[in-house]
C-alpha cells in the first residue's frame, strides 16, 4: 500500500514494478497474494525513495544555511 501511495497510484506502481496494472489493484484490494520478488521490488522502490528524499532534504538545508549564512552554534563558539 505505501509503495502505491508513494509512487502516485496503482498505474505508477505498476509501471515502477513492470506489472500488469490489474495485478497491482488486486493485491491492494487484497485479492490476491503479492509474489515475493515483487514485494521486494516494491521494498527496494520505497528504499531508493527514501534515499533520494533523505538526499534532497539534505540538499535543501545546505541551500538554507548558505542563503542566510548560517553556522552550528557549536561552531560559532569555536570562533
Amino acid at each position: 500500500m505505501r509503495a502505491c501511495i508513494v509512487a502516485g497510484d496503482e498505474a505508477a506502481l505498476a509501471r515502477q514494478l513492470r506489472v500488469p496494472e490489474a495485478a497491482v489493484v488486486g493485491w491492494l484490494l487484497g485479492e490476491t497474494r503479492v509474489p515475493d520478488e515483487i514485494f521486494l521490488r516494491a521494498v527496494d522502490f520505497l528504499i531508493a525513495r527514501n534515499e533520494q528524499r533523505t538526499k534532497d532534504v539534505d540538499s535543501f538545508v545546505a541551500q538554507v544555511r548558505k542563503r542566510h549564512q548560517w553556522r552550528h552554534p557549536k561552531e560559532q563558539d569555536k570562533s
